[in-house]
């Protein structure tokens, strides 16, 4: 019995909390592992990634010249924070769009998008 105790309490420390604050700390984790990645993958550690050292982290990769903004040959931090702000946007709107259809056609309104 205290085995099975000791497992349950485990679990509960290591599981994040329901809700929105659950959400939010998963999203913050994920957040400082994928910075973490970004800074193992800058091998000259200056503070940038270049094509030779995007293929490290694939996202970078398949998306360089879309997250190369200002045409340096280098994605920053700073860049793939704001492609990841601007494609939140983009999600945003398009389930507005998509909202706003379904009540035009006298559907029920879809559930709202997971993520923030």
């Amino acid at each position: 019995m205290g085995r099975w105790l000791w497992l349950a309490a485990m679990w509960a420390a290591v599981l994040p909390a329901h809700g929105r604050d659950g959400f939010e700390a998963r999203r913050a984790l994920f957040a400082d592992r994928f910075h973490a990645q970004f800074m193992a993958a800058d091998k000259d550690e200056s503070g940038t990634l270049s094509k030779e050292e995007a293929p490290a982290l694939p996202f970078a990769m398949r998306r360089f010249t879309a997250l190369d903004t200002n045409e340096d040959g280098e994605i920053s931090w700073a860049e793939l924070g704001g492609y990841t702000a601007q494609s939140k946007a983009a999600r945003k709107a398009a389930m507005e769009q998509r909202q706003r259809a379904m009540q035009r056609r006298g559907e029920p309104a879809a559930p709202e998008e997971a993520t923030p």
